[in-house]
């Protein structure tokens, strides 16, 4: 299958990095006296930890944090949310590792040790939804790193045991498992890479994953001897630029520009302390 992408134009680049740095100067000359407010414990944030952040549609911050459970802050005050022994309706763990608000406005939570939790806003209460090992149409794990939508409004969840898409008509999940290495993935990272197709990161590599077929297509890891492989396995970011480039962001093993797919050649940006141009570190943990 040929993955198109489409051509890196530096003259482009260049003319929009100098029409970048141009407008920043000009607002910094304008106004030098940006600044910003720091919220703490101390201003009602539960832990000064945050793992996730959203804004939703009605404007309202939400903040995920390590132990000290969910905050939704509404410019002035913060609301917090924590799991509470015997209620249901409590959201399910107090560690949130990631924030997503669907395209009919329902926000979704991914925790470590409680799956998934969705927001009833009606009732200012949570829907959890919970691994169970006896139960196929249960999502597969007990954590949940990251939550992607597609262009076809289908929610993808990166767990710790795999990839699962939530089946919205049963209200339950589909397990994507092609019954090899795929099953067991800890997946960190998910973003479209055409129809039907997805770029899964884990710490095992890199996959495209065609969602129709639920077969791996390719499969990028680490190759000592080989100079243009990716970088590291362990892959913690993904984005595509406007030209249609992946870029990949590792843990400790710096960052990765895909140029060829069929070819599998990337190009490595890693810290040099020789070079002051060069990337300020290299463990990548998100890409925009």
């Amino acid at each position: 299958m040929k993955i198109r992408l489409k051509e890196f134009s530096f003259k482009t680049f260049f003319f929009t990095v100098i029409i970048i740095v141009c407008a920043i100067n000009s607002l910094m000359a304008q106004d030098n006296d940006i600044r910003f407010n720091h919220y703490t414990t101390k201003d009602g944030l539960s832990q000064n930890t945050v793992l996730s952040i959203l804004q939703d549609h009605h404007g309202f911050m939400w903040f995920g944090t390590r132990t000290g459970g969910l905050n939704k802050f509404n410019g002035y005050s913060f609301t917090t949310y924590k799991n509470k022994v015997n209620d249901s309706l409590s959201i399910s763990s107090n560690e949130i590792l990631a924030l997503h608000e669907d395209k009919y406005g329902m926000l979704w939570i991914g925790t470590r040790n409680g799956s998934v939790s969705r927001y009833d806003e009606n009732n200012d209460s949570f829907y959890n939804y919970t691994e169970k090992s006896n139960d196929e149409t249960s999502i597969s794990s007990k954590t949940v790193s990251c939550i992607f939508e597609d262009s076809q409004e289908n929610l993808w969840f990166g767990t710790n045991y795999g990839l699962c898409e939530y089946n919205r008509e049963k209200d339950n999940f589909i397990r994507h498992n092609d019954k090899t290495t795929f099953k067991k993935i800890n997946i960190k990272v998910i973003v479209q890479a055409g129809e039907n197709l997805l770029w899964v990161g884990s710490k095992t590599g890199l996959f495209l994953y065609n969602t129709q077929s639920k077969k791996v297509l390719r499969h990028f890891q680490y190759e000592e001897d080989n100079p243009t492989s990716i970088s590291g396995s362990h892959i913690m970011a993904l984005a595509i630029d406007a030209y249609g480039k992946l870029w990949i962001g590792t843990n400790q093993n710096g960052l990765n520009r895909l140029d060829d797919p069929e070819e599998a050649v990337f190009t490595h940006f890693k810290n040099d302390i020789k070079n002051k141009n060069s990337i300020s570190s290299n463990i990548i943990r998100t890409l925009h």
